[in-house]
């Protein structure tokens, strides 16, 4: 686990570390840390990370710019913004922002994010093994679009390619974590974290096709329902 720490306050920073490392060591796993002093060093090198933790008030780059260019770098990246104000709330949530923490830092307000964090990480870098011509090769849930039926077996669309696969789409549905994938039809098994938006009849996906289109699968209106409830638990559960 790499974790990122950005904060002009050097007293802030180093107790914000001890308190984010305690956690880490009492659930035995293992991390390591890079500390910044100020936003643009942290993206001049711009570490490779899987958790930050930035402070929004700092003197030339602030932390909302910095959490930007994080994850610009890293769309997965979990990000926590650290403050004494709370003006900046509409604009951390903007940027997908993970966790707000008010200064000074509750440690049990820290450790309730962290558990959800860890939650959040695992479910974003589970891998399954796919087979493509005379191999299988390891793909991360999380770059799954849909999945659906195709002939006797299933079609898996992937954000870099497709796959054919001999299992039908049944036990993939209950193979797969059902926090994150739901059927919007009864042919097709969708990830939620890959869902831009909705309507009865269709669901829009945030990657493009090759013409440059929002890929879309359909919704029925058997499915909508349910799919609509998943999708809305999915966003809750995040914030």
């Amino acid at each position: 686990m790499n974790i990122l720490l950005c904060d002009d306050d050097p007293r802030a920073l180093e107790e914000l570390r001890k308190l984010v490392s305690s956690f880490f060591e009492e659930k035995e796993i293992p991390a390591s840390y890079v500390l910044f002093p100020d936003g643009e060093s942290a993206v001049l090198e711009m570490p490779p990370c899987d958790f930050a933790f930035v402070d929004v008030e700092m003197p030339g780059m602030n932390g909302l710019a910095v959490a930007k260019r994080l994850q610009e770098n890293n769309p997965y990246l979990i990000v926590f913004m650290v403050t004494s104000h709370p003006d900046y709330l509409d604009e951390a949530m903007d940027l997908d922002v993970f966790r707000y923490l008010a200064k000074p830092v509750s440690p049990d307000r820290l450790r309730r994010g962290l558990e959800l964090a860890i939650k959040k990480y695992a479910q974003q870098n589970q891998t399954i093994l796919l087979d493509a011509a005379d191999s299988s090769s390891p793909v991360f849930t999380r770059d799954i679009l849909y999945i659906c039926i195709h002939g006797r077996g299933t079609r898996i669309r992937t954000i870099s390619r497709e796959y054919l696969s001999r299992i039908p789409l049944k036990q993939w549905a209950a193979q797969l974590n059902a926090d994150l994938f739901a059927q919007s039809h009864n042919s097709y098994l969708v990830n939620l974290q890959n869902v831009l938006s909705l309507k009865k009849r269709e669901v829009t996906l945030t990657v493009d096709d090759i013409d440059g289109n929002p890929i879309v699968v359909p919704a029925s209106q058997g499915k909508y329902a349910t799919f609509r409830k998943s999708f809305t638990r999915y966003l809750g559960g995040l914030k």
